[in-house]
Parts: structure tokens; C-alpha cells; sequence
């Protein structure tokens, strides 16, 4: 596996661990009655978020990719859904932590 290739693994675990409750969100207000309205105005509603997310995920992803190699640990040594795991896991202890400022 190349440095790469982890760092699109690291980013795909970060992507889940947000749109995970997006789309729970998603989920329930499909259920309710949608608004009438443009089509692209609802096309840009639903693709906003998930822009949003795939900036953010890259960032996280550099982020959590550094800290891995400062392990010392080689990339040989993962797997690529430990590192989509481990992308997951990274984001979504820092939403906790986020919210328990928050909240």
C-alpha cells in the first residue's frame, strides 16, 4: 500500500464517520413533507453538505496520515479497512470532543 492509497483509506473512514448521522438526518427528514421548489436549489442543498464534508475529510485525513507515520509504524503493516477504521474512529472521537465543548 502506498502513502497514497492509505491517506484515500484514512479519508474514506473520516467521509463515513460524518455522513453517517447526515444521512440518519437525511433519513428522518425524507419522511416529513419536503418542500416544493426548484430542482437545483434541492440538487444544492443535498450536494452542500456533502462538498463541505469531502474538504474537511481531506484536511483530517493529512492530518491523520502524519500522525500515523510518526508512529514509525510501516504501510505495509495495514490493512485497508483497519486504515478506513481508523479514519472513522480519528473523526469520530473528534466530534465527541467537539460536542462536549458545545453541549
Amino acid at each position: 500500500m502506498t502513502y497514497l492509497t492509505l491517506y484515500g483509506y484514512f479519508v474514506a473512514g473520516i467521509v463515513l464517520s460524518v455522513l453517517v448521522p447526515i444521512a440518519v438526518k437525511w433519513i428522518v427528514a425524507a419522511r416529513a413533507d419536503i418542500e416544493k421548489g426548484s430542482i437545483w436549489l434541492v440538487v444544492w442543498q443535498f450536494i452542500r453538505p456533502v462538498l463541505m464534508v469531502a474538504g474537511g475529510s481531506a484536511i483530517l485525513g493529512i492530518f491523520l496520515l502524519l500522525i500515523f507515520l510518526a508512529t514509525g509504524t510501516k504501510v505495509t503493516d495495514i490493512t485497508w479497512y483497519n486504515a478506513v477504521l481508523y479514519g472513522y474512529g480519528w473523526d469520530a472521537t473528534l466530534q465527541k470532543i467537539r460536542e462536549g465543548r458545545n453541549g
